[in-house]
């Protein structure tokens, strides 16, 4: 009996969001010009496109697995806010490092600063998206064949992450994201969707 492998991509999305941070580091340095000029012109904007891009997919792919096991609408047009926050994220922190390349380009540190702040917010309310996903998902896992624990687990790091603001409860979502995953892809699809039948059997009685 097969699992729910779209599961996996709640597991991916987290794998990518880990090394893009690897790649970007401490951010952008905006206290001395020399040192933003060179961070610019080290920065790896590649791997860091195409890392937010792998981890905007796997939510919309994570979302397919949501969809399946509890029919969230709520839950899928979260994740799906989210990856779109997460893609808007990748435009605003890579514009100022590509015009970097041009000659004609100065860089200025208020200006960058702005940049690297609307990205960083961009980021975190990507995750306030995952919150409400957690939140929809959870209650709707309280009524279904999921286990009950998981439900509570959703809601409560759900509620963790809209602080995301304060960065670290963006972690409680990663959790979140790998532990949620791995529960689908470990249960037989089989089971959960019998199980899923019978819920909504039980609503509309």
């Amino acid at each position: 009996m097969r699992g729910i492998w779209s599961g996996l991509g709640g597991i991916i999305t987290v794998m990518a969001m880990i090394l893009s941070f690897i790649f970007i580091g401490d951010g952008m340095p905006t206290e001395e010009p020399s040192e933003l000029a060179s961070y610019l012109d080290d920065f790896e904007g590649l791997w860091v496109h195409a890392l937010i891009v792998v981890a905007a997919a796997g939510l919309v792919w994570f979302a397919t697995a949501l969809h399946r096991v509890t029919g969230s609408l709520v839950a899928v047009g979260s994740l799906c806010g989210a990856a779109a926050l997460l893609l808007i994220c990748d435009v605003i922190l890579l514009a100022p490092t590509e015009a970097a390349q041009l000659d004609a380009f100065t860089p200025d540190v208020s200006s960058l600063e702005v940049w690297d702040t609307a990205a960083y917010f961009a980021l975190t309310n990507a995750h306030v998206l995952v919150g409400f996903a957690a939140i929809a998902f959870g209650a709707e896992v309280l009524r279904q064949s999921l286990p009950a624990w998981l439900g509570w687990f959703s809601v409560v790091t759900g509620v963790i992450g809209l602080a995301s603001a304060a960065f670290f409860p963006m972690l409680v979502l990663w959790l979140w994201l790998v532990v949620t995953g791995a529960v689908l892809m470990a249960r037989p699809v089989e089971v959960v969707e019998r199980g899923t039948r019978r819920a909504q059997e039980r609503m509309t009685a």
